[in-house]
């Protein structure tokens, strides 16, 4: 089997009782993840900080309204961007154990993925 790998446009040939397993990850997923986290993260973690807040007595010598908001946004902001972080470097694996019957039969599945580097 002849493949093209990354950005070398030089034939590979597999040895297929070598492989025990192939790994897809998408470009740019982890990045996707940890911006759609920190939105997500933060407009959540605004909205619960602002159900919190409790206005304060007029003789308050600080005054906290919006504090507690942009806290709970804050830790939003932190939480949901490493959740999102987590979630977007999952990686699709799929098992050959170096069969190359399994591989016949996976292969339909992994021309879903690139493998030039388009």
């Amino acid at each position: 089997m002849n493949y093209h790998f990354l950005y070398t446009f030089l034939p590979v040939n597999l040895n297929v009782s070598r492989i025990r397993e192939i790994q897809f990850r998408r470009k740019g997923s982890v990045g996707i993840g940890i911006g759609t986290g920190l939105l997500l993260g933060g407009i959540i973690g605004g909205i619960i900080g602002s159900a919190s807040d409790s206005p304060d007595p007029p003789h308050a010598f600080i005054h906290t309204n919006g504090i507690i908001t942009a806290l709970g946004a804050l830790i939003g902001i932190a939480s949901g961007s490493i959740i999102g972080g987590i979630i977007g470097s999952a990686s699709k694996k799929i098992p050959i154990h170096g069969n190359m019957k399994t591989y016949r039969n996976k292969r339909l599945e992994m021309m879903n993925y690139s493998v030039t580097g388009n």
